[in-house]
């Protein structure tokens, strides 16, 4: 397998497509190239990880990311495939403890709330998803919290100048997913 990636990252393609259609129940596409194992979500365009930006488990060093794709890289790219866990409250994939970046969040607000100062305003980084009632960060651009494995799920509206053998009509948002509140294309944001 390596041998099979070490080429695919030298051809002109520059990248190998693991042949991986979901992890923890989400639809993605899982990308290697000479410096990033990617996880992209197939349905909401969003990157839900970058092992350069991530500081848990498999993070590259400076020298690494300067040298050709080789075995040590592989191994670490390996255990960070085993180890992938999806936080719905940060809408991420992440090889850490799920719930530690909710907790923090929780414990920030009920500092803040426990002033009780009413000039003090709190800023909401987080609410309940629409859908399943789990608390997220992942907002859509309607400003509804929702989060990603429900947004997911959600299936792509067609209208009725569509045909029925899947072709697809060029009224705007037909296509595409809606939000479950109001019903707006629904596009994925996330802090």
């Amino acid at each position: 397998m390596f041998a099979i990636i070490q080429d695919a990252i030298k051809s002109k393609s520059k990248e190998y497509v693991f042949p991986i259609s979901k992890i923890d129940d989400i639809g993605v596409r899982v990308v290697i190239d000479k410096r990033h194992l990617k996880i992209e979500s197939n349905s909401i365009n969003s990157l839900m990880y970058d092992n350069i930006d991530n500081t848990q488990l498999g993070v590259f060093n400076i020298q690494e990311l300067n040298n050709d794709f080789d075995e040590e890289m592989f191994v670490k790219m390996n255990t960070i495939l085993k180890e992938l866990v999806f936080d719905k409250f940060m809408g991420k994939f992440i090889t850490g403890n799920i719930g530690d970046e909710e907790q923090k969040y929780i414990t920030e607000r009920e500092y803040i709330i426990g002033l009780n100062n009413p000039k003090i305003k709190v800023f909401e980084k987080y609410s309940e998803c629409c859908v399943c009632l789990c608390n997220t960060t992942t907002k859509s651009n309607c400003n509804h919290y929702i989060c990603i494995p429900c947004a997911d799920k959600i299936q792509e509206y067609y209208c009725e100048n569509c045909d029925e053998d899947g072709g697809v009509c060029n009224t705007e948002g037909c296509s595409m997913k809606r939000c479950p509140i109001c019903r707006e294309t629904l596009f994925i944001n996330k802090y």
